[in-house]
């Protein structure tokens, strides 16, 4: 009985498993498909330094490692077994995890709340990365750029500091504000607006015909950034009609009469698509 190097699939020889072959060809498609979409759970929890994976535990090409591990670690795949694997690392406390292969060559740190895919032939090369994805401040693809923001009552809302950076270039993003108002009986307008630094990316103006009640504005901009980018949520709460439809203008128009404001709240957030 021989196995293949790298993922370890059975390969009969001739004439062997005679009215048992479904035994070995069952679980080598099970192995197959393993190989093609399993995950590795890793648990780095009160773990440093090098530990060893198997064979079997390097089959499937996705590997995820969570926990709270003690300081770096890094996972060593069996000398002479290659692949292709793509690693997360949600790990809790920032530190990096390192893949290297035990026959020696480069290992690949892959940061805390990074996906990294990485590549290995098995031999004194190591492990060679091809595409790393980072996720600022979480370990998925949405990331906000500020915590809510209180804005208190009695306050005419305007260029508030509500405000991230974010992204590098060529990387694609969504862009996401929203403000809550309540509102009293009277006539209001909550105005809400994406500003890059230069100009208004996107503007949305809600009205409040004069009820009391709670009123949302939520605004989108997706585009390519030419670098990293500091986008600033700005809200302004008014009597008076908006500027919503002056996009790409440079400023706000001013803010009106004040409004009564009540457990009014903004957030801004980005998702990265490429």
């Amino acid at each position: 009985m021989t196995f293949t190097p790298n993922k370890n699939i059975e390969t009969p020889s001739h004439g062997s498993d005679v009215n048992t072959w479904d035994v070995n060809a069952n679980a080598n498609f099970t192995l197959i498909d393993t190989c093609f979409s399993g995950t590795l759970l890793l648990n780095a929890t009160g773990l440093s330094g090098s530990q060893a994976l198997t064979q079997t535990q390097v089959q499937p090409p996705f590997i995820q490692i969570s926990g709270t591990p003690t300081a770096a670690i890094t996972y060593t795949v069996p000398a002479s077994i290659g692949g292709t694997w793509t690693v997360r690392n949600t790990t809790a406390g920032g530190f990096a995890v390192g893949i290297s292969s035990l026959a020696g060559g480069s290992t690949v740190n892959i940061p805390a709340n990074s996906q990294v895919q990485i590549v290995c032939d098995g031999s004194v090369t190591g492990m060679v990365a091809t595409t790393t994805i980072t996720f600022p401040g979480t370990s998925s693809q949405i990331t906000y750029l500020l915590s809510d923001v209180n804005l208190g009552v009695l306050n005419s809302v305007h260029d508030i500091v509500n405000t991230g950076s974010i992204g590098a270039s060529g990387q694609a993003w969504e862009i996401t504000a929203c403000a809550t108002m309540q509102c009293g009986i009277q006539q209001a307008f909550l105005e809400v607006d994406i500003f890059n630094g230069s100009v208004y990316l996107a503007a949305a103006l809600v009205v409040n015909p004069g009820a009391a009640q709670t009123v949302q504005g939520q605004v989108s901009w997706i585009g390519t950034l030419s670098g990293p980018t500091t986008f600033t949520m700005r809200c302004v709460d008014r009597t008076v009609g908006g500027n919503a439809s002056s996009v790409t203008a440079s400023s706000l128009g001013a803010p009106g009469v004040s409004i009564n404001l009540g457990n009014t709240s903004t957030w801004i957030k980005a998702v990265r698509l490429a």
